[in-house]
Order: C-alpha cells, then sequence, then structure tokens
C-alpha cells in the first residue's frame, strides 16, 4: 500500500511543477542564478522559487549580506556603529512581493550594546533584495503572503 502511494505522491509533484520552465545559470563570476528567460549553455531545470531570475548565494555571501542589512539599519535608525551594533543571527526566506514576484527577505536579529557594556538588547530589522539579489529595495512593497 505504501509504494502506490508514493508513486502517486512523486507523480504529483511533477505535475505541480511542469508548468514552469526554468533554466539553471552562471555567471560571469560564477554564481549559480535560476531564469525563467533562459541562458547561454543554461540547464534546464523545473520548480525554482517565483520562475523568475534569482541569483542563489553561498553561506558566505549570505553572511555578506546580512551585514549589509545591519548597516542599513545603522543608517535608517541612526544608531549605533561598528563597535556598538552587531549581527546576531539572521533568517532568510522567499516572499512573492506585489506588482514584482519573488524575492529573498532577510530578517536580522540586531545585538545592541547596553549602557553596561554588555550585548543585551536586541531589535529585528528585514531588508527585501531586489531581483538582482545584490541591492536592497528601498521604496514600499507589499508582501503578498
Amino acid at each position: 500500500m505504501n509504494r502506490p502511494i508514493g508513486i502517486f505522491l512523486a507523480l504529483l509533484g511533477v505535475v505541480l511543477t511542469a508548468n514552469a520552465e526554468v533554466h539553471r545559470c552562471k555567471d560571469e563570476n560564477g554564481k549559480t542564478y535560476f531564469s525563467d528567460r533562459g541562458c547561454t549553455n543554461g540547464e534546464k531545470m523545473r520548480g525554482a522559487p517565483g520562475g523568475a531570475a534569482h541569483t542563489i548565494g553561498t553561506q558566505a555571501d549570505d553572511d555578506g549580506v546580512a551585514q549589509r542589512c545591519l548597516e542599513q539599519y545603522r543608517k535608517q535608525r541612526g544608531v549605533g556603529t561598528a563597535d556598538t551594533t552587531r549581527v546576531e543571527n539572521y533568517r532568510v526566506k522567499w516572499v512573492t512581493v506585489r506588482d514584482v514576484g519573488a524575492r529573498r527577505l532577510f530578517d536580522v536579529k540586531v545585538g545592541l550594546l547596553n549602557v553596561t557594556g554588555f550585548w543585551g538588547d536586541t531589535d529585528q530589522h528585514s531588508c527585501l533584495m531586489r531581483g538582482d539579489n545584490v541591492t536592497f529595495q528601498t521604496t514600499p512593497y507589499e508582501l503578498v503572503n
């Protein structure tokens, strides 16, 4: 009985993702990205998030983005320096933005040095990546999900 259920679920997965034609590509710097428009020497795939072009970075790339998000936090709030704020942790998730589609959202937990000299206070800051996955969205946006 388990075998027919497994086959059914596998076929269901194929049917649900079959309508999205996606290509895995590499840019001149060797970064992998997914595109619905195709690319030179690209590999056809299924099921990339949102079916649009997105660069998929490494853990080190994401760590760098989280640091840039912390810098944006400092500028927007007008508080902190490199000595008094730090990234405690962060979470990256795909979200859907009205009228533009799938984007990566970095939710950063900002650590703040308190008046007694200990890392105890925290704040939250979110940075929405643009489609190029390099720059942050700086204009208002509306999340669909």
